[in-house]
């Protein structure tokens, strides 16, 4: 590849790299996360608007996974306990399957508090917020992303990270810190 294309292509991807921007002191801007209006584990609503204010760690899982959603939950149950303030979403991949009861007794499995939602609804809701987060979210929910991501008090994406990585808390908590939090 010639210098000519591969320097801006390279800058690029830099820039765009949760570590490195976090370390110059700013967090990227993925862009916002769409509005919508979905059904809780507890029975009622939750929308994007109830998120304003407060920062948010958000994941897609489902309730009859046997690969990583159990360790992805198990992740954020511990997140819970260690990041106060902090809110956290749990969007199911298989909303066909995962009713706000199926819902609610998982999130009693995994010790969700009062921080922790856990949100079902209409496919195409599912799938818009999937894509306003840059995720993929196929028709089979194993295909669904393994990865937390930070939402700030406005709404807009800030940050990716992996719950297999040994010091994924970490970056959270510089992130956070990067946020004022």
């Amino acid at each position: 590849m010639r210098p000519a294309i591969f320097c801006p292509l390279l800058l690029a991807w830099l820039l765009s790299c949760p570590a490195a921007a976090g370390e110059s002191g700013a967090l990227p801007d993925y862009g916002a996360l769409s509005e919508f209006t979905l059904k809780d584990s507890r029975g009622g609503t939750f929308s994007r608007g109830e998120m304003e204010g407060q920062v948010w760690v958000a994941d897609f899982i489902f309730t009859r996974c046997t690969g990583t959603c159990p360790r992805m939950s198990l992740e954020m149950g511990r997140l819970q306990k260690e990041l106060p303030g902090v809110g956290f979403l749990s969007f199911t991949a298989d909303p066909a399957h995962d009713t706000p009861e199926v819902l609610g007794r998982y999130a009693k499995d995994y010790g969700a508090g009062d921080r922790w939602v856990f949100l079902t609804g209409a496919p195409e809701v599912l799938n818009r917020v999937s894509a306003s987060l840059h995720l993929g979210l196929g028709e089979d929910p194993a295909t669904h992303s393994v990865r937390f991501i930070l939402i700030d008090r406005q709404g807009r994406i800030r940050g990716y990270y992996d719950p297999t990585e040994k010091d994924y808390v970490a970056k959270i908590r510089r992130d956070l810190s990067l946020l004022g939090d």
